[in-house]
């Protein structure tokens, strides 16, 4: 008996998961590429995406031989055990659903969705299918975000009385489904549920009061018509009686600014901005630093751990850091925070 079980353990070791990627724009192709190079445990074998031509070149220069026009062609493919999904939130329940009823695993980029009943939906089906489901919330896998839940758990910071959450993003806008708040949830389900679910980690707790303000202060022709502000500033309750801030502006012209702090009875702990280089530069004009410019520079490391320990939950048989129950959450934040917005007066979120 011992003997099968160390040759089982040593093929499992070998085996490598088969990931097909559907949407191959930015998100996408920053998971595709991490998939077919840098990840020893998975290997892509398929691409899938309305535009074919563009997805053709992109699946030619990482090996790919299957691309498909549809997302049909990944449900198919027997050689795709695992699905990426990067496409817009509002395609997203749909493509989950269909890869749980065929045993297809899913890595979803956040928002998983834009309602509750879909969310719900999500976690039915997967947990019927049996497949395992992770939301691309990637500041759960970054090194410094890392570092200070090792030091909440530890009980260096002590009982959490103050937190707060930071995203600032460069100018310019999000694709154009973005201007339709039915199609991407605007800026608390597109930005801030990542802040959100930060609050929910390093809490363990979850938000029983969300009151939020916003405007559009930049980008006034763009989205005007949609109501979708460019800047917000949201408070949070939590069950435990700690209290957070969240805040996010959409035009930050020095680079792309995640930051978070957590403060409690016995010490505190930063997350900084994620400078470009570690070398700070002072003279007689003042502190001169390099910030980095996008999302996909800052999180580089945390985009490739989150999809090897994916691949590793599958063939490991264990539970995801950022579950479905996980993106329903930091979404239902969201819902609150733009009804707070609204109805200019705090909601309470019901379970």
């Amino acid at each position: 008996m011992k003997l099968v079980e160390v040759v089982t353990t040593m093929t499992d070791t070998k085996r490598r998961i088969g990931f097909g990627v559907v949407g191959v724009g930015a998100m996408g192709r920053v998971h595709a590429e991490n998939i077919a190079f840098n990840i020893p445990r998975a290997r892509l074998v398929a691409i899938a995406d309305t535009l074919v031509e563009p997805a053709k070149k992109i699946a030619a220069n990482l090996a790919v031989d299957s691309v498909y026009s549809d997302f049909g062609g990944l449900i198919d493919d027997k050689n795709v055990e695992a699905i990426v999904i990067a496409v817009p939130p509002y395609l997203k329940k749909e493509m989950i659903v269909k890869a749980a009823r065929a045993g297809k695993h899913v890595f979803v980029e956040k928002p998983m969705t834009l309602s509750s009943n879909d969310a719900n939906e999500i976690i039915a089906e997967t947990d019927r299918a049996g497949v395992k489901i992770q939301v691309g919330y990637q500041r759960r896998f970054d090194k410094s975000f890392r570092r200070v839940e090792t030091a909440i758990n530890e009980g260096r910071i002590g009982r959490i009385l103050l937190m707060s959450s930071h995203t600032r993003d460069p100018p310019g806008l999000s694709p154009n489904y973005y201007l339709d708040f039915s199609k991407s949830g605007g800026i608390m389900a597109d930005t801030c549920s990542h802040d959100f679910d930060v609050i929910r980690w390093f809490s363990k707790s979850e938000v029983t009061k969300v009151y939020a303000d916003g405007g559009i202060l930049v980008y006034h022709k763009e989205l005007d018509p949609s109501g979708i502000p460019d800047h917000v500033v949201v408070t949070l309750t939590l069950e435990g009686g700690a209290i957070a801030h969240v805040d996010s502006s959409a035009y930050a012209v020095y680079g792309y600014d995640v930051q978070a702090e957590v403060i409690g009875t016995n010490g505190a702990a930063f997350v900084g901005i994620g400078e470009r280089h570690a070398t700070t530069i002072l003279d007689a004009q003042g502190h001169h630093g390099e910030y980095p410019a996008s999302y996909a520079e800052r999180f580089a490391q945390a985009y490739h751990d989150e999809i090897e320990d994916f691949a590793n939950c599958i063939l490991e048989n264990r539970t995801p850091r950022v579950t479905a129950r996980d993106g329903k959450a930091a979404i239902e934040i969201g819902f609150a925070a733009d009804e707070s917005m609204r109805r200019k007066a705090p909601v309470t979120i019901k379970r």
